[in-house]
């Protein structure tokens, strides 16, 4: 199978009975089912489902679906740079999340090791904080920032001091959600202009290793 074909299957987020789905497709969905968003396009939904909305806040799952929905989107960035790296640019194999960053936005580094550590935080220990760094979460939707740093990091090594308001750096939640999905329409316009490809690891002379790679990036 061509390149190409792969990589037209691994974006295509619809599924049919009997049908290999991907990964990618797969945590698309679901994060976008969590964070309250058109399943097909990705496109925010203004209006909650009320009886869905009354049953989160029954069970006391609102703050959790947020905190997982979050999750979710953090790690399709790795996903994404684990696959894929731009034709004619930089693959770095080593860091995915930055890999995924580089090639796919324009943030600049200090937001790009900020979003890593709230995904490290949210993925390893389902929190807002680890050694580095410790956020809040702003569902406003006001902001055009996606990270707003602390004042002064909140260090582990300075944490014989109690943590005040200037150690959090602020995430906000809503552009968090909308920064990856930008960047999977990214991966669609880069698709159509024929300029994307997936990693050289997965490759033996320019051929997709393609039993190995489906064996990690298709379910059915």
């Amino acid at each position: 199978m061509e390149e190409k074909q792969i990589i037209n299957n691994l974006l295509n987020i619809d599924i049919k009975e009997n049908n290999k789905i991907s990964t990618l497709a797969l945590a698309i969905r679901g994060a976008r089912e969590l964070g309250n968003r058109n399943i097909e396009t990705g496109a925010l939904d203004n209006y909650y489902n009320i009886d869905a909305l009354n049953k989160q806040i029954e069970n006391r799952t609102f703050l959790s679906n947020k905190f997982l929905a979050l999750t979710n989107y953090l790690i399709i960035i790795d996903l994404i740079g684990n696959i894929f790296y731009r034709k004619n640019e930089t693959e770095n194999t080593n860091d995915t999340f930055k890999n995924a960053l580089k090639n796919f936005t324009k943030l600049d580094s200090k937001t790009i090791n900020s979003l890593k550590n709230l995904r490290n935080a949210l993925a390893h220990q389902f929190s807002l904080g680890n050694d580095t760094e410790i956020f809040v979460l702003d569902y406003s939707t006001s902001s055009d920032k996606i990270i707003a740093s602390a004042e002064e990091i909140y260090h582990i090594g300075k944490r014989s001091v109690k943590k005040n308001d200037k150690n959090f750096t602020t995430a906000y939640y809503w552009n968090i959600c909308e920064l990856v999905e930008s960047i999977f329409s990214n991966l669609l316009t880069s698709n159509n202009k024929n300029e994307l490809s997936i990693l050289s690891k997965y490759k033996a002379d320019n051929n997709i290793k393609i039993h190995h790679f489906n064996s990690i990036f298709f379910v059915k």
